[in-house]
């Protein structure tokens, strides 16, 4: 790192060239974060993520104005918990960079992808020096999709579908539990019966 004391012959500052980063992915089970697994601990789930590397000079720089760092966007493969990227530490003058780094959102609806923008330089302040690696955290919550039917029955036994008629779905039994949460109000179901909630979280 650039240092202002340092004069003339003296005007000598060793850094690293280039640092590690590590991304690494969780999976939540359900909003609030409880329950948390790696993916590829994950019955069912296969699916990569990836990742968008901005680099500015201060810890500030517009997100907006900056373009993506060159291999952008960095992917975790499905069924793997991380990926590591090799990223310069500093500019040619020692000054260090900063980064942003953003989850690009898939396509797909099972999954609520991270929105968070986190930020961290490679230069310890304490020690005067630059990491060797930095580590990030995302995590994403698993959903799933509820479809059920509605019928009728006559006295022969015979069923037939109920279009329009209309649910509400809770996080549990609200007449024996009074912290009940509506998390679906007026599920209609189709012509042919079916009502489709859509994604809850599991």
């Amino acid at each position: 790192k650039t240092n202002a004391t340092y004069t003339g012959a003296n005007a000598i500052c060793n850094y690293k060239e280039g640092a590690t980063l590590t991304i690494n992915k969780l999976i939540a089970t359900d909003a609030e974060g409880k329950y948390t697994q790696q993916p590829s601990a994950l019955t069912g789930l296969s699916e990569a993520f990836s990742f968008n590397v901005y680099r500015g000079m201060d810890e500030n720089f517009d997100l907006a104005s900056a373009n993506p760092v060159e291999g952008s966007p960095f992917t975790i493969a499905a069924g793997q918990n991380a990926t590591s990227i090799s990223l310069p530490v500093a500019d040619v003058n020692g000054d260090p960079y900063y980064y942003k780094v953003q989850e690009v959102a898939g396509t797909n609806t099972s999954i609520t992808y991270d929105t968070a923008i986190q930020t961290f330089t490679f230069w310890n302040a304490e020690t005067k020096n630059y990491d060797a690696s930095k580590a990030l955290t995302f995590t994403n919550t698993l959903k799933s999709t509820l479809t059920f039917k509605k019928v009728v029955e006559d006295l022969d036994g015979q069923q037939t579908a109920l279009a329009e008629a209309t649910f509400d779905i809770y996080t549990a039994d609200p007449t024996q539990n009074s912290d009940a949460q509506p998390v679906v109000r007026d599920a209609m179901s189709g012509s042919d019966g079916v009502v489709n909630a859509g994604a809850l979280f599991i």
